[in-house]
């Protein structure tokens, strides 16, 4: 089952050690980014779901309650995490969540991220300030902008 679902494997593993004993145990990546928030959020939610937490946010509750193994429990309390798992829900927190989110990479966050430009630039502004993967995925006007 731990294999099945990766963020299984941080109730009994420590967030850092996680990955190396996911590996080693189901010969598979681990399919986390260490720098991504959505991906430490996943995380820390996962651990409370293998406990039965009830989420209030219509995102969790539909990301958990698809699985198998998540039994909601209304009597949850954070008390029941482990000091692994406790150290694990703060790991993001302690880092700073210094995460980055990736590039735009659908076609729908392409046209926003066009569409910003076109505005921009028709404005008589500039693209120094734009992250360098957009202002290389717009090509040479926006780079020539940009410079």
């Amino acid at each position: 089952m731990r294999c099945a679902e990766a963020c299984l494997y941080l109730t009994g593993v420590a967030l850092d050690e996680a990955p190396a004993a996911f590996e080693r145990d189901c010969g598979a990546s681990w399919p986390y980014r260490d720098d991504h928030c959505d991906g430490y959020d996943d995380q820390v939610n996962c651990i409370y779901a293998a406990h039965g937490n009830v989420f209030e946010k219509p995102r969790w509750r539909e990301r958990f309650g698809a699985a198998r193994w998540y039994r909601a429990r209304a009597d949850f309390d954070d008390a029941e995490l482990s000091a692994t798992e406790r150290a694990s829900v703060r790991a993001p927190r302690a880092r700073g969540r210094a995460c980055r989110h990736p590039p735009a990479d659908s076609a729908a966050e392409r046209e926003l991220v066009t569409a910003w430009f076109d505005r921009l630039t028709e404005d008589g502004g500039d693209v120094a300030g734009a992250p360098a993967e957009v202002v290389e995925d717009l090509g040479p006007s926006a780079r020539a902008t940009a410079t």
